[in-house]
């Protein structure tokens, strides 16, 4: 920025030229840059490069001032696409940043595993109903306002919650998390719909790759604050964080208001319409398939989130504190990074199907040597959270293929966006629901969830590629 307001003495005063008899012109130069630019936007400073240099070369300070005002609007809208990362990954951290308090939840009020494991299955459950909501919503009331409806009916659930605190009844609670899914739900409905809406294909597939990436920061962030806050305070203050994050979603909705006018039109609603969006997308194989594909990264991170800490905290195990499971989480936040920056680059010279068997194929890996460290009593909080990473970059790798084919896989977005989502979160809350409510150990009910849908994932896989081969 500091180049952008700089003058060169060497100007005329009056004239604000440079060298005017040596002037390159607006064509040669201006579109050489940009075309530098375009070619390798990675680069921060290339606009402050050009805008001097088209001065110092003989190009007129308003010239350099375009190209400051090109830098402007480059970087106000990359911080918009930071916010609509934010918005996919919010259930994320809401779910993720409660559950290091779960143990010392079940100590306070004197719980059963069933219940702390439920304060996880209902939040599923609303985050799962909720998709379904604001698909219509999105195509009345417009992509962000059906967002903000979201983000008040999300702090609403918050409050409620925080009721539990005082009477240390636990049904408050399980209500108040259902509330709160209802409406942080809006978040990745709305908000795939938005991006899919304003950006071009290519451009829609590099910022949902970048959704994985989004996700880890959300969830390691929820994970580490919420140990840290359990073991300093108590699993109440995780509320408080949350309503605070909630908080700041809302007011994210009024920053990106404008991308919606760039968007397109709201259409009429009715339940006719509804319901004919929802038939489509039913009758959709493309969606069908890549949604159920889909769900396998959801069923990584969410029965990773209810049954892990109950394993690390656990006596027979790690022993861990909240706060040293927080810790420990940073290996599964690397293996986050590590599995959306590959997504990103693998996706450039793959096909969709052959990253997402490569993801599969780890997970499946990972799942094999869980169970051969657990049952040769070779595991470790290192060689746990390690394994756990790498499941974590088997889920980077599925994510972005089978959540951009199944959200565009028919014409009305927000339908197959609502639609994709719910097919993914109703199949992932069942499975977390099932699993919890079975009597096993929790390392058990960890490893045949998450290998008994890999294998159920590469089965939908190959029978819809052999579809496509029909």
């Amino acid at each position: 920025m500091l180049l952008c307001n700089y003058r060169p003495t060497l100007i005329d005063a009056e004239s604000e030229e440079l060298n005017t008899d040596n002037h390159y012109g607006f064509s040669d130069k201006w579109k050489e840059g940009l075309e530098f630019i375009r070619i390798r936007p990675e680069k921060g400073d290339i606009i402050h490069f050009w805008a001097v240099f088209l001065v110092l070369e003989g190009g007129s300070m308003s010239t350099a001032q375009t190209a400051c005002t090109v830098e402007n609007e480059e970087s106000n809208r990359l911080s918009k696409i930071v916010a609509l990362l934010a918005f996919i990954s919010s259930a994320s951290t809401a779910a993720t940043l409660i559950s290091p308090a779960l143990p010392d939840l079940q100590h306070s009020m004197h719980l059963s595993s069933r219940y702390v494991t439920a304060t996880v299955s209902l939040f599923l459950v609303g985050y799962t109903i909720g998709q379904l909501i604001y698909g219509p919503f999105a195509n009345k009331l417009g992509r962000v306002k059906s967002l903000r409806l979201g983000m008040v009916v999300n702090l609403i659930g918050i409050g409620v919650s925080m009721i539990s605190i005082h009477n240390q009844q636990i049904w408050y609670l399980l209500i108040g998390r259902l509330l709160s899914a209802l409406g942080v739900s809006a978040g990745l409905v709305c908000t795939i719909t938005l991006i899919n809406d304003v950006f071009p294909e290519q451009k829609a597939k590099q910022i949902l790759s970048y959704a994985t990436l989004s996700f880890t920061i959300g969830i390691y962030l929820g994970v580490y604050i919420g140990g840290i806050l359990t073991s300093h305070f108590g699993w109440e203050a995780t509320l408080y964080a949350l309503f605070l994050h909630g908080l700041s979603l809302l007011c994210l909705t009024f920053y990106i208001e404008a991308m919606e006018r760039a968007s397109i039109s709201q259409r009429s609603f009715s339940i006719k319409n509804m319901l004919a969006g929802y038939m489509a997308a039913i009758k959709s194989k493309q969606l069908i398939a890549f949604s159920l594909i889909l769900a396998l990264a959801t069923v990584i991170s969410y029965l990773y989130a209810t049954e892990a800490p109950l394993i690390a905290q656990n006596k027979k195990y790690f022993d861990l504190t909240a706060g040293e499971y927080g810790s420990w989480n940073t290996i599964n936040a690397i293996g986050m990074i590590i599995g959306a920056l590959l997504a990103v680059k693998v996706l450039k010279y793959y096909s969709a199907i052959a990253v997402l068997l490569a993801g599969i194929t780890l997970s499946f890996i990972v799942c094999c040597q869980l169970l051969f460290l657990n049952q040769m009593n070779l595991m470790t909080p290192f060689l746990f959270f390690l394994s756990t990473g790498f499941l974590f970059i088997a889920s980077g790798l599925i994510y972005p293929s089978a959540v951009f084919y199944a959200s565009n896989s028919i014409s009305c977005k927000a339908s197959a966006s609502a639609m994709a989502n719910f097919i993914n979160l109703f199949v992932a809350t069942i499975f977390v629901t099932v699993m919890g409510s079975l009597a096993m150990q929790d390392f058990f009910k960890l490893f045949f969830g998450i290998v008994g849908y890999t294998v159920s994932a590469f089965v939908v896989l190959l029978v819809s590629q052999i579809f496509v081969q029909k």
